[in-house]
């Protein structure tokens, strides 16, 4: 077969793709555009609206915290941050030291705000909004200190003159919980923003 008459063929060919198809020859990046693009709207792969960095809220869970919140009078944004820092979300989390679940409380916190199960979620939860609540209000709504009373201890806050205790851990602690809060506040996490729930 000669290369004309194998020319022939294959403009004949594309020709009949074109009007079984009833589309015109475009190139390849803007198939993959539109492809990507008709994807997106769909099932989209990546978050469509920011987020703030450091956060996974679980959808699971947001019920659960904006009801906490209502209930002990806290800032729905705060108790993300927290859970967020202490456990990543994970109900069954425990720490070297002893502290456990969502809000990883130690076990005499617990069985102070009448915790039974330190990894039922929803225990944990309304016994870590209580503490945290009770912070708050002992250290006059400053968050900062309520923050490192939650890390380090109400003691270790008021031993240090009312100051964030100058240990390693509450002085890293502090400021990504505070970071975390800022930018929970600025982006509420909402179910349409999170598009894959994990662990």
């Amino acid at each position: 077969m000669n290369t004309s008459l194998q020319l022939s063929l294959l403009i004949v060919l594309a020709m009949l793709c074109v009007l079984v198809t009833g589309n015109y020859m475009i190139n390849r990046h803007q198939v993959l555009d539109s492809a990507l693009g008709e994807h997106t709207q769909e099932a989209p792969l990546v978050e469509t609206k920011k987020t703030f960095p450091g956060i996974a809220p679980k959808l699971k869970y947001d019920q659960l915290v904006e009801d906490a919140a209502r209930t002990y009078g806290l800032d729905s944004a705060l108790l993300y941050a927290v859970i967020s820092m202490e456990s990543g979300y994970n109900p069954k989390a425990v720490s070297k030291k002893g502290a456990s679940g969502l809000m990883q409380l130690m076990p005499v916190i617990a069985k102070h705000y009448g915790v039974v199960d330190l990894l039922d979620p929803v225990q944990s939860l309304h016994g870590g909004a209580k503490y945290l609540r009770d912070m708050l209000i002992l250290f006059n709504n400053d968050v900062s200190l309520a923050v490192a009373a939650y890390n380090a201890g109400e003691t270790a806050v008021v031993r240090y003159g009312n100051r964030i205790p100058p240990y390693r851990e509450t002085m890293n602690y502090v400021p990504r919980v505070l970071n975390a809060y800022r930018e929970c506040r600025e982006n509420p996490p909402r179910p349409s923003d999170v598009l894959a729930v994990t662990g």
